[in-house]
């Protein structure tokens, strides 16, 4: 008999992402909670609120869904159109939507694995593989780490963040870095993402703005992207500068070209005709083109048939089955298990005088960075 498949449900579209939720019901179970201005991340939300999977199941789904855009940028040669590739694949991972309902917050040492198979299912080297975990509690910070041996890409960072609430909205101040890897070609991430505003709460129509700026720096090329994100005209939109140096940029410098688009879709990038080395450019040379095609269809990863006991998948499997059955009193009651076995974890931890222990990741407590343990950890990926 064949194994059934796990499935992530970050990969379904299903009528629980539209879903209402009743004020009376859902809000009224946590609004003693709150004050304005305190921080989010410390309230047990109702079920009501929430998707049925776990931020890290998110985080995969978004970075794997476009990864063939990602391997097509570690061919290009080009510097210059390989640091606007990443700018497009920025764009991908930050589409257009309206808010209604977010993933759950992710439990100390949660671990969730997936991968990608690009061709013979036999080539343990020509695959993508995926590992998010959540180090940190408060504030909450997962860390990723994402390989693909056969084109020598390395994706590593780490996220964090803090919530914010007003009175009809809430604001998440992102933070974070990471690394991405071409061969022997890095490019740094000082910060992951920009901060995130969910408009209307309570009332009105929920939705999204991001706000912020990403940077991403490369020495050996010696270019250095500023990429903004903005709200304008009900669209999250991309507005980016690239310099033709990696040191911190001054009022002196000149922007080498410019990139632009729409979040989710595809950008477009030209020459700065007013940069000393694109002065004897043709008009041919300096019209604006497209960015890396965005092809065919989302990639959905692959899951391990073998899951840890601390997996997202395993974890949230009781709060999930009540969420989709719309079971939202049986959902909380799980949630509320889960939430009290870990702070007995906690409690523990501080009675013997212990730390956690990632499975995956070390922490340079100076840098305050997680690396991976093991560079060969995809190695050991086991289904």
């Amino acid at each position: 008999m064949s194994q059934t498949a796990v499935v992530s449900y970050a990969n379904i579209e299903g009528e629980w992402n539209d879903r209402p939720i009743s004020l009376f019901g859902a809000v009224k179970s946590f609004y003693n909670q709150l004050t304005t201005g305190m921080d989010v991340t410390r309230i047990s939300m109702p079920c009501a609120f929430f998707k049925p999977y776990s931020l890290l199941e998110e985080i995969a789904a978004k970075n794997m869904a476009h990864i063939e855009l990602l391997l097509s940028i570690s061919k290009e040669t080009d510097p210059l159109l390989r640091i606007l590739g990443l700018g497009q694949w920025l764009l991908t991972s930050m589409k257009q939507q309206q808010f209604s309902h977010k993933p759950f917050n992710p439990v100390i040492g949660e671990i969730h694995r997936s991968k990608v198979i690009h061709g013979d299912a036999e080539d343990k080297e020509n695959m993508t593989y995926m590992v998010c975990e959540q180090v940190e509690h408060h504030p909450p910070t997962c860390s990723v780490r994402i390989d693909n041996p056969a084109a020598k890409l390395q994706v590593e960072g780490y996220h964090t963040f803090g919530a914010q609430l007003g009175r009809n909205s809430v604001s998440v101040v992102n933070k974070g870095q990471a690394y991405i890897r071409f061969d022997d070609e890095e490019y740094y991430l000082p910060r992951v993402m920009p901060d995130l505003f969910i408009n209307n709460l309570y009332i009105g129509g929920r939705y999204i703005t991001w706000d912020g700026e990403v940077i991403m720096i490369c020495k050996k090329s010696g270019f250095q992207a500023v990429y903004k994100i903005e709200y304008v005209s009900s669209k999250n939109v991309c507005n980016g500068k690239i310099y033709d140096t990696a040191e911190p940029i001054t009022e002196e410098d000149i922007p080498f070209a410019f990139m632009k688009g729409e979040c989710g879709g595809r950008g477009t990038w030209r020459l700065n005709p007013e940069h000393p080395k694109n002065k004897s450019k043709t008009k041919r040379d300096l019209k604006e083109q497209e960015l890396f095609e965005v092809e065919g269809e989302k990639v959905i990863p692959t899951y391990p048939n073998s899951q840890e006991v601390n997996s997202s998948i395993n974890t949230w499997e009781e709060v999930r089955k009540a969420i989709i059955a719309n079971d939202m009193a049986t959902a909380d009651r799980e949630k509320v298990k889960i939430e009290e076995k870990q702070r007995k974890y906690f409690a523990g931890l501080k009675q013997s005088g212990e730390e956690f222990e990632s499975a995956y990741f070390d922490l340079d407590k100076d840098a305050h960075y997680w690396s991976i343990k093991n560079e060969a950890w995809w190695k050991d990926y086991k289904d």
